[in-house]
This record gives C-alpha cells, structure tokens and sequence, in this order.
C-alpha cells in the first residue's frame, strides 16, 4: 500500500497504473495493476490545519470526510464537536 497526503503520485507496475492525490492510497496484488483506496485519517486532517480557527476546521474535516465518501449513501449520523481553546 502507498499512501500520498499532499500532491500527486502515479502509482504503476507493468499491469497499470494509477494517479493518486493527497489523502488516497493504493493497493496492488501481484500481477495486477494499482487499485484505488481512499483513507482519511482525522488526525493528520487535525495536523496539518492548526492554524485554522474551529468554523474552518469543521468544514475542512466535513470536506475531507466527503471526499472519502464520494458517491456512496451515507447511513450512519456523523457528530462533531469542534472547541476553540484561548
């Protein structure tokens, strides 16, 4: 499995290839060309937007979660709880 959280990376062996952007990972099984699979770690999410106040890392968690789930419904609730701490 490679995993790319910023950029972009084409993921290749002689069964295919794969572009890959910031947050998705690939996977490939000998003789087979690379696979898409999206993984969103809220942690790293958390990280890397630090400077962020709480309204601006809620929607950039919300976004994130989203893409992760692209066209599939969603049947679970989702909470989120966002503090500021001054």
């Amino acid at each position: 499995m490679i995993t790319i959280f910023d950029g972009q990376v084409l993921a290749s062996n002689a069964a295919g290839s794969l572009t890959l952007t910031g947050g998705q990972s690939a996977v490939a099984e000998a003789g087979k060309a690379p696979v898409l699979q999206v993984v969103v770690r809220l942690l790293d999410v958390v990280q890397r937007s630090k400077s962020m106040d709480a309204d601006s890392l809620l929607k950039e968690i919300l976004n994130k979660v989203n893409e992760f789930a692209g066209d599939a419904s969603q049947h679970d609730d989702l909470t989120l709880i966002v503090v500021s701490v001054e």
